[in-house]
């Protein structure tokens, strides 16, 4: 006789306190779960499970969990909690990491990456993956005559600004790279309101060039924006500069 696991009555779950060694035991189970109702394409280019961070990607995307620096009891919303919404969630990451792969013509490793970083700091994939390209051409060593460096071409100043820990030569390390860059254009896209035209100007030209010729009722734009967002497939119906003005 096949053993079914009893669910707690509903009021009892509605959050759980699990330690940590308790919770990293449902992360192995769920990606084990995971693999083995993958759909048959989840081998090669889209193997669902690859990289140490997928998970927490994931569980992130979903809002129940958040990384911690030292491991905590973790708080977990069992109502939020399946198989099929992790499943899910793998195959949807899976899927965009292969299309983004085959559109920019990257190897699967550097698509994964660009894709987690942008996901860990709150940015739309699709417009990290614009960003890089118009930036270096996914070229990771790629240096600008103002003196950018990597993939999202970071100046070391901005760098040592949002993490005095990195330093130039670091700043050709993939991850740093794209960490740095993406939570810099994050920034930005809180300062200016999510106007992304704006957030990817400022990031180009600088917020306070930005912010000035916003100030004078003149338009930024310069067209780096427009290459950026033609890139990622994406055009914004509005900006906050196209009202000045009216």
């Amino acid at each position: 006789m096949k053993r079914t696991r009893q669910t707690p009555p509903d009021k009892h779950m509605r959050s759980i306190i699990l330690p940590y060694s308790t919770y990293s035991r449902f992360r192995r189970r769920a990606r084990l779960r995971a693999d083995r109702a993958a759909p048959p394409f989840a081998s090669g280019v889209l193997s669902l499970v690859t990289l140490p961070t997928a998970l927490a990607v994931i569980l992130g995307t979903l809002g129940i969990w958040q990384p911690a620096q030292q491991p905590t009891p973790v708080l977990l919303n069992w109502r939020t909690v399946s198989d099929d919404a992790l499943l899910s969630v793998q195959t949807k990451r899976a899927v965009q990491i292969a299309e983004h792969a085959e559109r920019y013509q990257l190897n699967r490793r550097l698509a994964e990456m660009i894709y987690d970083a942008a996901v860990r700091e709150g940015l739309d994939p699709a417009l990290a993956f614009g960003l890089v390209m118009v930036e270096s051409s996914f070229r990771r060593f790629a240096v600008g005559p103002a003196g950018s460096v990597g993939y999202t071409q970071v100046k070391p100043s901005t760098a040592e600004w949002l993490d005095p820990s990195v330093t130039r030569d670091r700043l050709f390390e993939t991850d740093t790279n794209l960490r740095i860059g993406f939570r810099y254009l994050r920034m930005l896209l809180d300062r200016f309101g999510e106007d992304t035209r704006l957030a990817l100007l400022a990031y180009n030209r600088g917020p306070n060039r930005v912010g000035a010729l916003l100030a004078m009722g003149r338009d930024p734009a310069n067209g780096y924006a427009h290459r950026v967002l033609r890139s990622a497939g994406t055009e914004p119906a509005s900006s906050s500069f196209a009202r000045i003005g009216a």
